[in-house]
């Protein structure tokens, strides 16, 4: 059997001597020394595995490792057809068409806001030429069709998010539907849907907060800096600033003890001072013990954006390092991409698993994939049969094996073709990765992303080993250094 090196190889340097080499695939990330990236290139001439100990200087548990990770394959393999049997394996296509992956509903309260950011995209989405508010029987029949689907597939646990819009215009229904999943929780169905509500902050009031805090809900709030660069481009109607009312909710929240996270859209405006936000994030609401996570929403839909691809990744890695440093969280699609890249794992088929598993419904009842994207599923009073749709279907197997414009892409297998409602948002197709703005706002700067970061967590980990000057290979929890 000849060997020849996966073209899926990919290298990164670290230093003058050494480079992280991983599968564009399956991850496995190990830091090796120059002079075995050249031997591994020798392998090229596909000499056989029997005479290769003795033509070449390397070792058996190199070798192994080499192997292991799939960076020398048999000669003539076709690593593709791999994915395409993790999909069977995971029986994905029966889960599909039975609706088992569906627990997450998405409620689009309203469709309006009291904001009027100048980065937001909800207005391009929705072309809006009324106020629409969801009502509470649409609510309830959007969750009783959940929970039928989920009891017909043994599934306990779900999620219902609040969106908007401003979800609070709505909060007497958002109220009566808090209460509901409470009794839904209590009932012979046993089944518990955590809520959440995705909110400006700026109409938290003492009684909200109370009953935010009765029934557990989750609260993500929108801050993009301080006073002046958040009232920048974060504006009331009137272009009043919104600095102070948001402050004003976060305080009202601290208040009733009830957990919260912060996003944050980078730009030219808070280019710089994102530490200092989260300073004093810290500084103002640390004697709670919660974890305040702040989201990085920066692929290129915002504006005021003078930076390249590489500038802002740079620059975003800098800021998760400061965050992992004060010990909070970061997005968590990066640490499920750079677990992936540092661990040797079965194929990502998919990166957004909400894809399949989320429904998200507008005011009217008509149900959508997700708020970005705008195919719709059926309407509300259907929604049990909405997996059965042609739509539901095309969303739900988008994979990484039949994404063509992915193909060769250097973190091909822990992107697996990135979010399908920002690839939509910028192709109108949730397939179209090849596209050139898709290209241009989205893949450049992943790309680069993942490489500064994952030259960070190898850094630190050989750093926490205190052997910088081995050859190290990524386990659980840390680095493990071998003479690669």
């Amino acid at each position: 059997m000849n060997l020849v090196p996966s073209k899926y190889l990919v290298t990164v340097p670290l230093d003058k001597d050494s480079s992280i080499l991983y599968h564009s695939l399956f991850g496995g990330a190990v830091v090796v020394k120059r002079e075995l990236l050249r031997l591994i290139e020798t392998f090229n001439f596909k000499i056989s595995t029997q005479t290769s100990y003795q033509r070449i200087p390397i070792s058996r548990d190199t070798m192994r490792m080499l192997r292991k990770h799939s960076f020398l394959v048999p000669a003539g393999t076709d690593e593709y057809i791999l994915l395409k049997k993790q999909w069977e394996r995971e029986g994905l296509e029966k889960s599909i068409r039975s609706g088992a992956l569906i627990t997450n509903l998405r409620l689009e309260m309203v469709n309006y806001c009291n904001f009027r950011c100048k980065h937001c995209f909800v207005p391009r989405l929705y072309c809006l030429d009324k106020k629409t508010k969801m009502s509470f029987s649409t609510a309830k029949r959007a969750i009783d069709s959940l929970v039928t689907i989920m009891q017909r597939n043994k599934n306990k646990f779900g999620s219902v998010t609040f969106w908007g819009g401003e979800p609070l215009f709505n909060w007497g229904v958002v109220k009566s539907i808090l209460h509901y999943l409470e009794q839904i929780a209590r009932s012979a169905s046993s089944i518990v849907l955590q809520p959440s509500i995705i909110t400006n902050g700026s109409m938290i009031d003492d009684e909200i907060a109370s009953v935010i805090k009765h029934y557990g809900s989750g609260v993500l709030v929108s801050l993009d800096g301080f006073r002046r660069e958040n009232d920048a481009f974060r504006m009331f109607q009137n272009g009043r600033g919104t600095f102070g009312r948001i402050i004003q909710g976060l305080d009202t929240l601290k208040k009733h003890k009830v957990e919260f996270g912060v996003e944050l859209c980078i730009n030219d405006y808070n280019f710089n001072s994102i530490e200092k936000l989260i300073d004093f994030l810290i500084d103002r609401y640390k004697r709670f013990e919660f974890i305040t996570i702040l989201y990085i929403l920066y692929d290129g839909v915002c504006p005021f954006d003078s930076h390249t691809s590489k500038e802002k990744a740079q620059r975003v890695a800098q800021i998760f390092a400061y965050l992992i440093k004060k010990r909070l969280g970061i997005l968590e699609e990066w640490e499920i991409i750079l677990e992936h890249a540092l661990e040797q794992r079965k194929p990502r088929l998919r990166f957004c698993y909400g894809q399949a598993s989320s429904l998200y419904v507008n005011p009217q009842g008509v149900v959508f994939p997700c708020h970005l994207m705008r195919v719709p599923l059926g309407k509300v009073q259907d929604i049990e049969k909405v997996y059965h749709s042609k739509n539901y279907k095309l969303v739900a197997s988008r994979s990484i094996y039949n994404i063509e414009g992915c193909r060769g892409c250097i973190i091909e297998g822990m992107c697996a073709g990135g979010c399908p409602g920002r690839v939509a948002f910028y192709s109108h197709n949730i397939y179209r990765t090849d596209n050139a703005l898709v290209k241009a706002k989205y893949c450049e700067f992943r790309r680069h992303l993942f490489k500064e970061l994952l030259k960070f967590y190898v850094r630190r980990d050989i750093a926490k080993e205190g052997k910088p000057e081995d050859k190290c290979i990524r386990k659980k929890g840390g680095i493990r250094c071998q003479n690669f």
